[in-house]
C-alpha cells in the first residue's frame, strides 16, 4: 500500500472501510441492474 504521508492508523482504516463500502455498493448496483 502506498502512503504519501505518515497518517494515523485509524484514518487509513477509515479509508479502507470507505473503499470496502464503495465496492459493496457497486456489486449491489450491478446485481440490481441485471434484474
Amino acid at each position: 500500500m502506498i502512503t504519501l504521508t505518515k497518517a494515523p492508523s485509524f484514518t487509513s482504516l477509515n479509508f479502507d472501510f470507505l473503499g470496502w463500502i464503495i465496492r459493496q455498493n457497486c456489486l449491489i448496483l450491478m446485481l440490481v441492474a441485471t434484474q
